[in-house]
């Protein structure tokens, strides 16, 4: 492991402890409040949220496969699954998930810089879903916003979202040709036809879809929240972590922006709100970093996957 990886770990570490520490400071937040939450939560929507789960692990292989067979690595699905799982585990120890560029260590390790840059299309392409979809639970949710947080504050974020979104689509379809970053040759497994991009773009909006739904059943088997509500904190939660991926699996930025929205569009208690975001981050980061860690010491040795 580098210096550089060590101490970004470390950062990111003290980080994680400062923002549990500050959420534990919340009064709500005994262990007492936390273990009645768990105790009266549906248990048949929880098991709902957990199929869910893995139907969101599986389309995020099924990207990743695509993202490679656009940039013309072509390898078995098994293999770039394995990957994949190394990857979430390399991501989740790294200061903003970078070391996740890393998957290709652990698929073919004559090619790691080729999947490095699928990974990096695979990811841009995902946070441009999650900008166009939190403009879309900005609309719907526009009342709501707008009256918890005040029209200026509703009117700058959705201008952000907007502008975020352009650009967003910008770089993606044009950014091989803008001179001032096309010389870094960073998009050469972006997709160069129309048809490859719907594609990738369609399978990138309905994994934001599935993860809304996700959330939504956490939320539901804690408290009666609308759908609404728990759409727009689900999106706009996403878009945060992409802003500020300084914790360990977003740790604690992932549970305060679940206070902070589902509080004041839904009055949901911060025990429920907490409870929902620890149970995601269970499902989403620790269980696939897990698998990811078996994959790792099974292949041993680099590129043993492919």
């Amino acid at each position: 492991m580098s210096l550089k990886l060590i101490v970004g770990l470390i950062i990111k570490l003290g980080l994680t402890a400062l923002l549990v520490w500050f959420l534990l400071g919340n009064k709500d937040l005994t262990f007492e409040n936390m273990k009645n939450a768990v105790n009266s939560a549906d248990v048949r929507l929880l098991a709902a949220a957990s199929v869910v789960s893995i139907i969101v692990a599986l389309l995020q292989i099924i990207r990743w496969y695509e993202h490679l067979k656009t940039a013309g690595l072509n390898y078995r699905f098994r293999a770039a699954a394995g990957s994949w799982f190394a990857g979430n585990l390399l991501g989740f120890i790294s200061p903003g998930r970078v070391a996740e560029l890393g998957r290709g260590f652990f698929l073919d390790r004559t090619k790691v810089k080729e999947c490095a840059k699928a990974t990096l299309a695979e990811r841009a392409f995902f946070i441009e879903a999650v900008f166009v979809i939190s403009i879309a639970a900005f609309v719907v949710a526009s009342s709501r916003l707008i009256t918890a947080y005040g029209g200026a504050n509703f009117f700058y974020l959705f201008l952000l979202m907007v502008v975020l979104a352009v650009v967003g689509w910008i770089i993606i379809t044009n950014g091989h040709k803008i001179k001032a970053i096309s010389r870094f040759a960073l998009f050469d497994a972006f997709p160069r036809n129309a048809e490859n991009r719907f594609y990738l773009a369609n399978l990138s909006l309905i994994l934001c879809a599935l993860m809304a739904v996700q959330i939504f059943l956490l939320f539901r088997s804690f408290y009666p929240v609308s759908l609404t509500s728990s759409f727009v904190t689900a999106e706009l939660t996403m878009a945060a972590l992409i802003f500020f991926p300084v914790t360990i699996g977003n740790l604690g930025v992932r549970e305060g922006a679940f206070v902070l929205l589902m509080s004041r569009l839904e009055g949901m208690p911060h025990q429920f709100a907490v409870s929902a975001g620890l149970l995601l981050f269970l499902q989403n980061i620790v269980i696939p970093s897990i698998i990811g860690a078996v994959v790792i010491l099974k292949s041993r040795l680099p590129g043993k996957l492919a």
